[in-house]
């Protein structure tokens, strides 16, 4: 299996449904998870931090907490949402309103330009 690349949040579709928090734990073992915030009026959104996870996540309560290893942190934030292509993959994610999912690969491929020309 190749490395499969999340955000925190991500749409269902109802053929080939990627795996969901909600409903697969085991389905993010051993893949990257990205953690793309947002904040501000209007909102600009901002890779923070990659992280793999290697186990499946914990519960506290009703919610589920994931961690992981080979934690990359980004200070500052990498600014994605003015990139031309950001726009179509905030909707390919649904604009982030629901469970984990993977990033298509035509989207990895901007995000990796946008991490190399951050450095």
């Amino acid at each position: 299996m190749g490395i499969r690349i999340f955000t925190p949040e991500c749409p269902r579709k109802k053929k080939n449904r990627p795996p969901s928090a909600k409903k697969d734990h085991q389905s993010f073992i051993g893949n990257t998870v990205l953690l793309i915030s947002g904040s501000s009026k209007p909102r600009k959104y901002y890779l923070s931090y990659t992280f793999r996870q290697p186990k499946p996540p914990s519960i506290a309560g009703s919610k589920k907490i994931i961690a992981g290893t080979n934690v990359q942190t980004y200070h500052p934030p990498i600014l994605l949402s003015d990139l031309p292509w950001f726009s179509a993959f905030l909707k390919s994610q649904l604009n982030f309103s629901l469970g984990l999912c993977k990033i298509d690969d035509e989207f990895m491929v901007e995000i990796t330009k946008a991490l190399r020309a951050s450095k």
